[in-house]
C-alpha cells in the first residue's frame, strides 16, 4: 500500500513499531527512568537527554571536556619527563664529578701513594722483583 493510502494512524502504528524494533523506545524509555530517578533534576533535560541516551558511557558533552584534561594532562607529563630526564642527566654528570673529586682527593692526600702501592722513597721500587 503506497504511503499516500495510509492513514495517519496506520503511519503513526508503523512509525511505532520501527521505533520499538530499532531499540529506540527501550533507550528513550530507559534514559528518562535515569533522569526521573535522579535526587535533583538536571538544569537542562535535553542535555542530560542527550548526553545519557545511547547506551552507558560518556556523553558527548563530557568526552570534550575529558579530551581538553586528557590533552592538558598530557602536556604536564611531558614537561615533567623532560624535568626527569634533565634531573637524571645532572645527577649523571654529578657522580662522574664526585668520581674526578675523588681520584683528584686520593692523589693530593696522600702522595706517597701511587696507583694502590706506597713508595717508601725516592727512587724505590714499586714492584717485587721476581728471580728470572
Amino acid at each position: 500500500m503506497p504511503d499516500s493510502d495510509k492513514t495517519d494512524a496506520q503511519k503513526k502504528a508503523e512509525f511505532r513499531e520501527w521505533l520499538e524494533d530499532s531499540g529506540v523506545m527501550d533507550s528513550i524509555v530507559k534514559t528518562l527512568v535515569d533522569m526521573y530517578t535522579l535526587p535533583e533534576q538536571p538544569e537542562d533535560p535535553l542535555a542530560f537527554i542527550r548526553n545519557n541516551l545511547g547506551g552507558p558511557g560518556v556523553g558527548c558533552a563530557d568526552k570534550d571536556a575529558l579530551i581538553a584534561q586528557m590533552s592538558e594532562d598530557l602536556e604536564k607529563l611531558r614537561a615533567l619527563c623532560e624535568k626527569c630526564e634533565d634531573a637524571d642527566q645532572a645527577h649523571k654528570e654529578g657522580a662522574k664529578t664526585d668520581e674526578d673529586h675523588q681520584e683528584e682527593h686520593k692523589e693530593t692526600d696522600h702522595p706517597e701513594e701511587k696507583g694502590g702501592e706506597k713508595v717508601e722513597g725516592e727512587g724505590a721500587a714499586t714492584t717485587e722483583e721476581k728471580p728470572s
